[in-house]
Order: structure tokens, then C-alpha cells, then sequence
């Protein structure tokens, strides 16, 4: 056996730190070293591969010699488990994320065809086999996650402790026993000592872990009735020489008082000789972290069942990557992207070039994973009902270039699913024919008809345009409750304890709302050659396979920050009808605006430009987003700046061209690129396929650089498939919904809901169950399957 190992020595070459070594997952699964069958690790290319494809390797590379990796796992003893002490992750002290078990790792050469396998270590091997083994065992691995490190936010001093009064008043006794609420008498847990007057008083009602709530909230009515002087408390019980908790009223948080230790001596109380009594509100979070059930977070005290098997199979998150995985459970529900994908997944990974570069492959290996029951087993010890997989590769490869989606930062649903379409847009391009079925964008593509009339000659123009969603807006004046939510929201404003009250906005509502027509000023007329107003409504010209519809949920609230409306929808409908939308056309009698002259859409509203820039962006970014939102009004054009801050070109100037026309190419963007080498020719089809981005341009030619020619030909052609647009009846079913939880996009959490065997079923990251009463009213994003 040593001889034939000798043999296929040729060709191999020690790994780096840089050298990229996936030996944590199969390049076409998601087999892993803790697989019954373990991993097998090409020691050529570096690609590891499980049993089920580690022929196919070796018929495509030719390379018979493999690292194959198995590793078992041995539980600790619960002796071995430390209790936390602070709100944490990954962090000394915190909750522990490293795994409950020891890791027994086996390796052994493997050779093919003759399957044999060697030992290892072994002294017999050639020093350069040991060279590269040992290099690949220490490498950390292409795929390795880096472990989460989190922690509640770290408190800032308080703007008020450097200069704090303190009234003259007798000294606190350092006894547990003797504190009392001034206004109630009662002793207790939750009492705070006002650091400017020496007051005692109890602090806000919560609830504890064990379900109680506790607080009178007197010290903030002390706070309030003394004219908002003393802003600073600290609570008792909590003091000892490492420090104490402290909030300070007026700033409204939990902060540091850097001189505590000088306030606390004022009220005879000395730090060092302090003893900690009572729970820290830090570690009340932590008791309430180790009893929280989040599988009752949608259905109140029910539970929810779990739900495994072919095609409720979860994904993990990767580190805030719930959007992803809420978008990918979404498309892969659908039966046309199972065609695309899993059933012709044997020949896309037969004829992939590079199978960590190949969109193809990671999207028929996700898929494939998803719908099958392979990875039924539960394997997870942490959570023996989770059954899910992990797709380091397809983030890694999807994020790749994108400065939002390639970090670990919290993102928007909707806007990685257009990401994501549009990555598949352009890989079709070149691997279209290498796919069986409908292209993904055909699928969700359909086209708007603009109406505009000239309220001067009455005069028309239509103008037709290419969307991937409906973006839809909420009327919060429609809804069936508005009295009683805007009290609400004046008493949380107050910071007044009050049940909350959502929005309770009708669905059809938003849909009215958006036909609705509406007033556009400074529309300059080819028919009077002034500027005047206009009438502008929007019909659905076309109405897709698949329809998914936003709600336009988030804004920019008066102090410009982001925000997300309170709203809970009302009559979410299973059966949605739109055909009352379809549009027109041109009608008898109707006359045409002159398109030649017309100016309609050409110049950004002065008064929308000038909101813009006196939030701090520039005058071209105001002109961008008052041209992207068609002068609709500044809120709308805030909110496009707001997501588009990272677009390369935002400040750039722009060309005036008529709505709907190709944009002409930044010939700044156009030259920025040449500097890298490429023709003008190149760098402009490079712009186009990429949305102006000149990031993701460079990107696209570098990718091409051995088939430019033959790229930029199949970038030029007229018409490709997956720009279509696919028609029908305008008649839909919901079949999922993907829901945000948070203040904003780039805080909280998603989940998807989705409608499979007749039941609702809640994807929540690796978690998978049955939902019998799904908030239909608070998604983000809805998608609707039309009939056939």
C-alpha cells in the first residue's frame, strides 16, 4: 500500500495559512467528519467530499489519495458545565457556545480505485505525505466559523455624573433588612437609592423568572415630582467592590458613574465592604434567557410541535444571516426551483468548473439538502429537535464583492432576495444551458404601466417598467383602530406603563393606497412647454408566476432615525384576487404626449433635492432619490438614500434621461474601470450587468478574464430569457411570509412561515414546527403563487 501511495504523490504541495482547505464540509453536501461515513479530503485540489460523491471526484481530478476524516463524539460530565454570571456569549463568564462533548478524531489515507486505507499517523509514509497531512489537520479549515462573541451593549458614563448634586441627608444603613420603598413601605429585591437626594424608592414593574412582576415604580415618580433634577439611582443589593448597577432617568438607560464610589460614600455607604445581596439586572436578564421558550413565541403558552423530514429541514445561522435563510427557505418551497436545481443536480455538479465558485452547484447543494430526508438524523446535542444545515460556501460565494451581505451584519430580507436574483440573472448568462427548467427571475418578473396625464392638455403618456416585488404602502389613517393606537403612541412617547396597541391596517387597504392616483407638481408638458401638475397612477401591466409583495413597513421617523411601523394587518387573504389592477393601455380617444420632448420623470423635484441635502447627503444623492422614486415625496426619496448609502455611485452626477430608458454609462465609472486595463467596450457592458456598481463591475471583468470575449457577447444579446416576463391571470394563494422582529433592518430577527401540506409551518434558523396560528398580519414580505 505504501507503494501505491507513492505513486499518486505527484502534485502535491503543502497548505498555507492563505491556502483555502474545506475540510469541514463536502463540496456537494453537507456531509461533515461527524458523518456516519465521515469526510474524504482530497489532498490535490483541498475539496472535501463525502461518500456519496467521492467517486465522482476522483473520475473528474484523476487524484486517488485522500485524507479521510471521522470524528465521534464522547459527552462531558455534567460536572464539567459552568453557570453563567453575565449576559454573554463566547466571553468569560457568559453563557458557553463551545460543544457539551469531546471530539475523538480518526484519520486514515484513503486510495482509489483500490479503496484501500492506511493509518494514520504512520512512520512509514513518505515525509512529504506527513508534511501535508499534518498541515491540512492544523489547518483552521476554509469553512470554520468564527466563533460568536456576544454581548449585551456595554454601558456609557453618564453625561450627568461628573457634575451630580448631592443634598446633604442622613446615611443609609448598609442592611439589606432595613431598605424600604418610602412610598410603600415594602422591602424587597427591586429598590433603588437616588444618588443626588438619598430617596428610596422601587424601580419600574418587570417581570422576574419566575413569572412575578416586581417594582412599584416609585423611584421614577420621585424622579418626575422633583422636577427632573436628581437623574441618577443606583440600585441596592447590587453594590459591592466591583461596582453596582446604575440608570440614570434622563438619559433613559442603563449607564457607568465613574465616581460611584464618591456618590455611594456621600450616603455612608462604602464599596469594599459591601456585599452583593440581590440579582444584578444583568443576570435577571440571564434567568430570564435560560427559562425563555422561544418555540412559544408566536402562539403564546402553546407550544409548537417540531416538524423534520424532507422538506422542513432548517438552516443555520451562520451569524445574523436569518435573512438568508428565511429568503432560501422561500424559493426552495417552490416546485420550479426544485426542477432547476435538485432534480438536475447530478449533472450541474458533473459539469461545474470550481465547485466553491459555481453558483450552480451551492444552489442544487442546498437544495438538495432541503428536500431530502439525509439529513433526518438529528445530530445537534444542544437541541435534539433541530434537524439543519449549514451553507458556509453558498453565503461566502453570494456575499462575495457585496460590502453589506459579505459581513456579519444584520440585512434586509427583501433586499438580499433582489441580491440573490440578480446574481442568478447574470450567472445564467454563462451556465443557463448547463440548467433545466424556468429561470429564477422569470418566475417573480412582471411589468408596471405608469399613466401620467397632463392636468393642462390632458395629454397622456404611459410608461411601462420592470419589478422583481410589489412594494406596497400602509395607510396608517385607514386603520380600524387609529384613535387607540395614536394614544397609544403618545404614552410611549410619555414612557407612561401602557398595553401596546398596533396599528390594525386592512390589507386591501395598502393595495387601494397604492392604485390610488395622485397629484405630481412641477411636470414639465411637451403639450404646453411649462411646468404644471400632472395625474399619476400605476397599473400592473403583467402579473407574475409568483408575486411577492413588501409592505412598505420601515421609515424615517421626525428625529431621522430608521423606524418600523407598529402595524398589525387586518384580513390577510389566502386567495387574492388582483385583476381590478391590470392595466389598460392606451384608450380610445386618448392623446399622446410628444415623447421626443416630453420631460416627464427627467428632472428630480427641487423641493424633494432640497429635503434631502438638509439631512446631510449630497445634492446628487438627493437628485438619485428623488428620480428613483419618481418625485413621489421626501419621505419616500429619505428612505431610498437611507438603503442605498453604500452604492458606490450615490454622489456621482447623474444623466437626466427619460423614465424607463437604459441609463447611458457614468463615463467617471467608465474610466475608473479602463484604469484597470479593460477596453471602454468592456468596462460599459461590465456597468450595465451590474446595476452601475463600479465594485461589482470590476468584479464581473476580473471573473471573465478567460472568456471576455465570449461574456461580453452573451452580456449583448437582445432579449435574454431570464429578462422575460411571464403572464397570466391575476389570481393568487399565499404560500408563505417571511416576518421581521426588531426596531429596524439592521437590528432583530427574521422568520418565514410557510404553507406546506396544508399546514403552516415556522422556519426559525435550524428550527422547524408546525404553526396552527401564524401572525399572517406582522410579515414584511408575502408570496403569492398565482393560479393555473
Amino acid at each position: 500500500s505504501i507503494e501505491l501511495l507513492r505513486k499518486r504523490m505527484v502534485g502535491l504541495v503543502v497548505p498555507t495559512a492563505v491556502t483555502k482547505v474545506f475540510k469541514d464540509q463536502c463540496m456537494l453536501s453537507f456531509d461533515t467528519p461527524h458523518s456516519p461515513a465521515g469526510l474524504y479530503l482530497n489532498l490535490r485540489t483541498f475539496y472535501g467530499f463525502g461518500e456519496q460523491y467521492l467517486q465522482l471526484d476522483y473520475e473528474r481530478t484523476n487524484s486517488g489519495l485522500y485524507l479521510h476524516q471521522k470524528w465521534e463524539k464522547k459527552e462531558k460530565s455534567k460536572a464539567e458545565e459552568k453557570v453563567p454570571d453575565k449576559v454573554a456569549l463566547g466571553v468569560e463568564g457568559g453563557f458557553e457556545v463551545g460543544p457539551s462533548y469531546d471530539l475523538i478524531k480518526t484519520h486514515h489515507l484513503y486510495l482509489l480505485p483500490e479503496k484501500l486505507s492506511i493509518p494514520y499517523p504512520n512512520l512509514q509514509l513518505p515525509e512529504m505525505v506527513i508534511q501535508v497531512v499534518d498541515a491540512v489537520i492544523a489547518h483552521e479549515g476554509s469553512s470554520k466559523q468564527t466563533q460568536v462573541a456576544w454581548e449585551e451593549d456595554a454601558y456609557k458614563p453618564s453625561a450627568f455624573a461628573t457634575n451630580l448634586i448631592q443634598l446633604p441627608g442622613d446615611p443609609v444603613l448598609p442592611d439589606p433588612k432595613t431598605w424600604r420603598d418610602q412610598a410603600t413601605g415594602e422591602g424587597g429585591e427591586n429598590l433603588w437609592l437616588n444618588l443626588s437626594d438619598g430617596y428610596i424608592g422601587g424601580g419600574r414593574r418587570q417581570m422576574n423568572a419566575e413569572g412575578e412582576w416586581v417594582g412599584s415604580g416609585s423611584a421614577l415618580e420621585h424622579y418626575e415630582q422633583t422636577g427632573r433634577k436628581y437623574p441618577l439611582a443606583v440600585k441596592l443589593g447590587t453594590i459591592s467592590a466591583r461596582g453596582a448597577d446604575v440608570y440614570s432617568y434622563a438619559e433613559n438607560d442603563m449607564v457607568v458613574d465613574p465616581l460611584l464610589e464618591q456618590h455611594l460614600a456621600h450616603w455612608g455607604i462604602h464599596m469594599a465592604q459591601m456585599q452583593k445581596s440581590t440579582k444584578s439586572m444583568a443576570e435577571m436578564n440571564i434567568d430570564l434567557n435560560m427559562k425563555f421558550e422561544y418555540n412559544k413565541l408566536f402562539n403564546g403558552e402553546v407550544a409548537l410541535v417540531p416538524k423534520t423530514g424532507a422538506g422542513y429541514i432548517g438552516i443555520e445561522n451562520l451569524g445574523a444571516t436569518c435573512y438568508m435563510n428565511s429568503v432560501l427557505q422561500c424559493l426552495f418551497t417552490l416546485p420550479e426551483v426544485q426542477v432547476r436545481y435538485v432534480r438536475s443536480a447530478d449533472q450541474i455538479f458533473r459539469t461545474a468548473p470550481e465547485y466553491d465558485s459555481d453558483l450552480p452547484s451551492q444552489m442544487a447543494k442546498l437544495g438538495v439538502a432541503l428536500a431530502s430526508d439525509r439529513y433526518q438524523e438529528p445530530a445537534k446535542e444542544e437541541d435534539p429537535n433541530a434537524v439543519y444545515v449549514a451553507p458556509y460556501t453558498f453565503k461566502q460565494l453570494v456575499g462575495r464583492g457585496h460590502p453589506e451581505f459579505s459581513s456579519d451584519r444584520q440585512q434586509d430580507a427583501v433586499e438580499y432576495f433582489q441580491h440573490l436574483l440578480e446574481l442568478i440573472h447574470r450567472d445564467d448568462r454563462v451556465n443557463g444551458s448547463r440548467l433545466t427548467g424556468v429561470a429564477l427571475p422569470q418566475l417573480f418578473r412582471f411589468e408596471t404601466e405608469t399613466r401620467i396625464e397632463c392636468l393642462g392638455s390632458h395629454k397622456v403618456k404611459y410608461h411601462s417598467a420592470k419589478h422583481l416585488l410589489l412594494d406596497l404602502p400602509i395607510p396608517l389613517e385607514m386603520a380600524t383602530n387609529a384613535t387607540e393606537a395614536q394614544e397609544y403612541q403618545k404614552a410611549k412617547k410619555q414612557k407612561l406603563d401602557t398595553p401596546p396597541v398596533l396599528y390594525r391596517v386592512p390589507f386591501q387597504a395598502c393595495f387601494q393606497q397604492f392604485a390610488a392616483p395622485e397629484i405630481v407638481a412641477d411636470f414639465f408638458s411637451s403639450a404646453t412647454q411649462a411646468k404644471g401638475e400632472a395625474r399619476r397612477e400605476v397599473r400592473l401591466k403583467t402579473f407574475p408566476k409568483y408575486l411577492v409583495v413588501q409592505m412598505r413597513k420601515f421609515f424615517v421617523d421626525t428625529d431621522w432615525s430608521c423606524a418600523k411601523m407598529e402595524v398589525d394587518l387586518a384580513q390577510v387573504p389566502l386567495e387574492l384576487d388582483l385583476e381590478w389592477l391590470r392595466s389598460r393601455g392606451k384608450q380610445p380617444g386618448e392623446e399622446l404626449l410628444d415623447p421626443t420632448t416630453d420631460k416627464a420623470g427627467i428632472e428630480a423635484s427641487p423641493s424633494i433635492v432640497a429635503c434631502v441635502v438638509s439631512m446631510g447627503f449630497s445634492e446628487n444623492a438627493g437628485k438619485r432619490a428623488a428620480l428613483a422614486v419618481k418625485n413621489t415625496n421626501p419621505e419616500d426619496a429619505v428612505n431610498w438614500v437611507l438603503s442605498h448609502m453604500e452604492d458606490a455611485n450615490l454622489n456621482d452626477p447623474i444623466n437626466t434621461l427619460a423614465t424607463g430608458d437604459t441609463p447611458s454609462t457614468d463615463p467617471q465609472l467608465v474610466a475608473s474601470l479602463t484604469a484597470l486595463g479593460f477596453t471602454v467596450e468592456q468596462a460599459s457592458i461590465a456597468l450595465r450587468e451590474c446595476n452601475h456598481t463600479v465594485e461589482r463591475a470590476a468584479e464581473w471583468l476580473f471573473s471573465h478574464m478567460d472568456d471576455m470575449d465570449a461574456a461580453c457577447a452573451q452580456a449583448t444579446q437582445h432579449a435574454p430569457t431570464s429578462a422575460s416576463v411571464n403572464d397570466g391571470k391575476g389570481v393568487y394563494s399565499l404560500v408563505g411570509f417571511i416576518t421581521h422582529l426588531g426596531k429596524n433592518t439592521s437590528c432583530g430577527h427574521y422568520v418565514c412561515h410557510l404553507l406546506k401540506d396544508g399546514q403552516w409551518v415556522l422556519f426559525n434558523d435550524r428550527k422547524v414546527a408546525v404553526a396552527a396560528d401564524p401572525p399572517m398580519g406582522l410579515a414584511y414580505a408575502y408570496l403569492y403563487a398565482r393560479h393555473e
